[in-house]
């Protein structure tokens, strides 16, 4: 290997190459190393020492993995579809979380008209037990909304007695497309996720970066509470 002739310089360049393993970048082998990072680039890249590809993180070391698993804006997980479920991933690859726990409970791929439920409400919550298959939308909302009375906002009654013509002259809003929009049915799925779960459950992973971007960062059950109201509250 080629190496400075200077005995200072060769000092330098010998405590920075035992810290070039490929994985860390050049700012986290001079904090190791005790040196200037710049001249710690200039020695990578002169004397050819493993560097870490740009833009390119280690998954272990990434405080945002994942683990493969992403929540969309409607709450959902998805995951990196295996080989034995092809037939159900989307164009990026990827399938719903809740719809391949339940194909691998029952033994066979769904069928796009098959409906999976969460028993418990929370779309995080995909533990089998937790999860019930439906034949169509239409099964779905019989047995959903069976027995439940509409829980109707203020704006909510005005609009039902108001005319038609009142009706039709206001402007409709769609409050779920607003909160998904806003990233806040999102939110929602996961606050209410880590009240009943609890934050550290593995199903809330994922989890962080949108909690982050909420600017949550105590997660007292008070606090998450608080938190969950006030989006409600957004759209009340």
């Amino acid at each position: 290997m080629n190496q400075p002739k200077n005995p200072t310089a060769l000092k330098r360049f010998l405590n920075i190459s035992q810290f070039c393993d490929g994985i860390l970048s050049s700012s986290e082998i001079a904090e190791k190393a005790g040196d200037n990072s710049k001249y710690v680039k200039k020695m990578m890249l002169r004397y050819n020492l493993p560097r870490r590809m740009v833009n390119v993180v280690p998954p272990h070391r990434n405080r945002f993995y994942k683990c493969g698993r992403h929540i969309n804006k409607d709450g959902y997980v998805s995951v990196i579809c295996p080989k034995s479920h092809l037939q159900m991933a989307n164009k990026n690859g990827r399938v719903l979380e809740h719809r391949l726990v339940m194909s691998e409970k029952i033994g066979r791929n769904l069928h796009t008209h098959e409906v999976v439920d969460h028993i418990d409400g929370i779309k995080l919550h995909n533990i089998p037990s937790n999860l019930r298959l439906f034949q169509s939308n239409g099964d779905h909302l019989r047995e959903t909304l069976k027995g439940n009375c509409p829980q109707w906002s203020e704006a909510g009654l005005i609009v039902l007695n108001s005319t038609r013509q009142e009706q039709l002259a206001g402007q409709r809003v769609d409050t779920h497309l607003l909160k998904v929009k806003q990233g806040d049915a999102r939110l929602i799925e996961i606050l209410r996720a880590a009240l009943l779960l609890g934050i550290d459950s593995p199903f809330l992973l994922g989890s962080s970066l949108h909690l982050e971007k909420a600017g949550i960062s105590d997660f007292s059950d008070s606090n998450l509470k608080r938190a969950l109201d006030d989006s409600y509250r957004k759209y009340a």
